[in-house]
């Protein structure tokens, strides 16, 4: 008997059309994603477990996170990811060097493993500490706080989560590499930790240990910082975008070659700005007429012509954006699978759709079954045998963008990928008017 590879599932608009995504969270270089039936799924990097799979080996494209489907929440971060369940608790695996994940270890979890037992998690963000706000207002923090970055007062490590102010007012918070930003809800914005190249945005280089006000406005509504590279944004209220700190690369998008940014600086002149996410080479955001930008040293350039994107997310040197319709698409570098495209084929200058289609369970079964396909994964040859000879219409394989590679309209047996990619492939076979769809790795 032998153990095959396969999966059968209806042929389901929501796959046709790529609307499986719930939420998805991207950093550095690896990803998670939620599906609508709320499974979690990961891709790319693993060096320290941050896939969440039980393994250090790399994924290049989506592979699932166990069976549970009470998944609500995802954040991606550096090497590391936490996760929240509907019923508030948090989970963490990956990086736990100086105690960043809150498991009360220093060391590496390759598998997700709660968080103390708390039941009222709303958001993570982490670089070396981690901070985490509370569904009651209250920030809390955990890891290094060598530069200060956890808001206690004098350098420290801390392995279990601790309540970092006695606020309850905290509306949003990002972690940089050792410093964080925060918004009250008051509009007013904070800054803690490393100050090297001016990320608190207070007009020093000084490090704080605690926070300090950046200006008197109160009309911040939305954050991002880069991890390694030290810089930082911001959204008002009135939609204009606000850079300071590390100005390399000219990520901050200003016609200027300052290596850093003293205080928060106005980027160009337009007001209907929404999101904004940063990594290493650019910074990417969002106008609030859907239109996507990428920074350069010239300023903000639009990306295509669309106008329906609504969510971006970025990584080292790759992003992710969605659209209104649900659609997932990916540009920038793939070294380590981090765009999901199945291998580490060069990354993509141009957003590309990330099908759901690459989102396909696998399940083991036998030879009992009406069709089925092996060796999965293959190398060469990958047999078709249809043991109850029922008629097949016709086979279909593509690629996991859904491009045609080959099409068949009659019973076949063999098809040899000896010469393929590596990389996922959809094969779909049309048979007694029922679709069967196989998900195909070739080494």
């Amino acid at each position: 008997m032998k153990t095959i590879l396969s999966i059968f599932i209806s042929l389901f608009s929501l796959f046709l059309n790529g609307q499986c995504f719930q939420s998805v969270s991207t950093h550095y270089q690896h990803s998670l994603a939620l599906k609508t039936d709320g499974s979690l799924w990961s891709w790319g990097s693993n060096d320290a477990g941050e896939l969440g799979s039980g393994s250090t080996l790399n994924s290049y494209t989506p592979q699932r996170i166990g069976n549970a489907t009470d998944w609500s929440e995802i954040f991606a971060q550096s090497s590391a990811s936490f996760v929240i369940k509907n019923n508030g608790t948090l989970w963490a695996c990956g990086d736990g060097t100086g105690g960043r994940l809150g498991t009360g270890i220093q060391g590496n979890a390759y598998v997700l493993t709660q968080v103390g037992t708390d039941n009222n998690w709303d958001f993570v963000t982490a670089g070396a500490g981690t901070i985490a706000l509370k569904t009651n207002g209250t920030l809390w923090g955990w890891g290094s706080n060598v530069f200060g970055q956890l808001n206690l007062g004098a350098a420290s490590v801390q392995l279990t989560p601790i309540q970092i102010s006695s606020e309850t007012d905290w509306m949003k918070v990002v972690a940089g590499s050792n410093f964080t930003l925060a918004i009250k809800t008051n509009g007013t914005l904070w800054a803690c930790g490393l100050n090297d190249k001016r990320q608190l945005g207070d007009g020093t280089n000084t490090n704080r240990f605690n926070f300090v006000q950046i200006g008197t406005d109160n009309n911040w509504l939305y954050l991002a910082t880069g991890f390694l590279f030290k810089h930082s944004f911001a959204i008002k209220t009135d939609g204009t975008l606000w850079g300071w700190g590390s100005n390399l690369n000219n990520v901050q998008g200003l016609p200027s070659t300052v290596p850093y940014i003293t205080t928060p600086t106005q980027i160009g002149t337009a007001n209907n700005w929404s999101k904004v996410a940063t990594g290493y080479y650019s910074t990417i955001a969002i106008r609030t007429d859907g239109t996507l930008w990428m920074s350069s040293a010239t300023g903000f350039y639009q990306i295509g012509t669309d106008t329906d994107w609504n969510w971006i997310d970025s990584g080292e040197a790759h992003f992710f954006a969605m659209k209104t319709d649900g659609t997932l698409w990916g540009q920038g570098g793939n070294d380590y699978g981090q765009l999901g495209l199945g291998s580490s084929i060069q990354g993509t200058t141009i957003p590309t759709q990330l099908n759901c289609s690459a989102f396909l369970n696998i399940e083991e079964v036998n030879t009992s079954s009406k069709i089925v396909i092996y060796p999965n994964p293959t190398n060469e040859i990958l047999i078709i045998e249809n043991s109850s000879n029922s008629t097949i219409d016709k086979i279909t394989l593509t690629d996991i963008t859904g491009k045609i590679i080959l099409e068949e309209n009659n019973n076949f047996s063999k098809m040899n990928m000896e010469n393929f990619e590596t990389g996922i492939y959809i094969l779909k076979i049309s048979s007694d008017n029922r679709i069967y769809n196989y998900k195909i790795v070739k080494k």
